[in-house]
């Protein structure tokens, strides 16, 4: 899901475009900016000056016995 900034200026959103990840771009759609290849759910910090997002292990937890 897209993520407005505080300002109203910036957009985050996740996409699958080359390979997938994170990325900023200006409101009207210009200047996309590629920021992680992981991570969902982006939210900007109520200053927007952060974003933070969810992101998964793909890791098997190993067993202690």
């Amino acid at each position: 899901m897209p993520a407005v900034s505080p300002d109203g200026e910036q957009v985050v959103f996740r996409s699958e475009r080359d390979d997938g990840g994170l990325y900023v771009m200006r409101r009207g759609g210009e200047d996309v900016i590629p920021l992680t290849d992981f991570g969902y759910d982006p939210a900007w910090s109520p200053d927007g000056r952060m974003i933070v997002f969810s992101s998964w292990a793909n890791e098997s937890p190993e067993s202690t016995n």
